[in-house]
């Protein structure tokens, strides 16, 4: 293509769900409640518990 061909370089995108380990868990962690895998009271005790760190 024109852009391989003159060097041009493609933009870096970034990614669009942040990726950090405390976001990621509490992203799953709201997943399994939404899913009613865990209940509320459990949600919120370790929502709290890693919201905290």
């Amino acid at each position: 293509t024109f852009l391989k061909e003159h060097g041009a370089k493609p933009k870096e995108s970034k990614p669009k769900i942040a990726t950090t380990g405390k976001e990621a868990l509490l992203a799953k962690l709201e997943e399994r409640f939404i899913l009613g895998e865990i209940s509320e009271e459990t949600y919120r005790e370790l929502k709290d518990k890693y919201a905290e760190d």
